[in-house]
């Protein structure tokens, strides 16, 4: 999976629209000037998270702004059409949350709802929404989508459902039927950040193995390292 630092930002609609490039939001230039160290005259990929883009040269960096020239019009790109599962997820603790968040966006999917579970011993508590919300821009930026990941929240799982008649649904259940088994011994092999080299790239092709991948989007590493071994436990591939 390639891990490489991608330089793009998530920005308003309008600001796209803009005449020049002018980011003043401090959450979006420290990530630029800090997190991935941006310099004067470097090249970058915006997107508003529904569709649009924009690529730009920056011409000023700073700690409290960011200016740049717009190297072409806004670009519009769709979403894959395919017919995308809804994930409907009880809220877990803590972090875990993040990280269903992280790998539904990175697959690319467009929704996600939660709902409370009737178990859920933390009751109503208050959700990290803040901190969601930067998880799916994260994500996004990462693994070179378009469309950030809609969250929605419902009271309980009667509220998650009723709007999905529609739906076939499935569930985890313990004593459900196991699904069948692949025909043969299968190893996964998840490469790192930076992706294999072209050493162990050649060791892979020799003994024959073939690249697979889940959605349209880049997992990074530890997604990887949990998503693809499962689905291909279920026969997926």
């Amino acid at each position: 999976m390639d891990g490489e630092v991608r330089r793009r930002c998530v920005l308003s609609r309008a600001t796209l629209e803009a005449p020049g490039l002018q980011i003043d939001d401090p959450e979006a230039v420290n990530y630029l000037s800090r997190a991935i160290r941006l310099r004067s005259g470097d090249r970058i990929e915006c997107f508003d998270g529904q569709g649009a883009a924009r690529e730009a040269q920056l011409q000023k960096v700073s700690n409290r702004q960011i200016c740049g020239q717009w190297l072409e019009q806004v670009r519009t790109i769709h979403r894959p059409r395919a017919c995308y599962p809804l994930p409907v997820l009880a809220l877990l603790k803590g972090k875990d949350n993040d990280e269903a968040i992280r790998v539904h966006s990175e697959l690319g999917l467009p929704k996600l709802r939660f709902f409370y579970a009737e178990r859920d011993a933390r009751g109503k508590a208050s959700l990290p929404l803040d901190r969601w919300r930067r998880v799916v821009q994260e994500a996004c930026r990462q693994s070179g989508g378009y469309h950030l990941l809609q969250i929605e929240i419902r009271s309980d799982l009667a509220e998650a459902i009723e709007d999905l008649r529609d739906h076939q649904f499935y569930f985890g259940d313990a004593h459900g039927e196991r699904p069948n088994p692949l025909d043969q011994q299968t190893a996964v092999v998840i490469g790192p950040e930076g992706g294999f080299s072209s050493n162990e790239l050649d060791q892979l092709h020799r003994v024959g193995a073939r690249g697979i991948r889940l959605g349209w989007g880049t997992l990074r590493a530890r997604s990887a390292s949990v998503v693809l071994p499962a689905a291909l436990s279920l026969g997926a591939s």
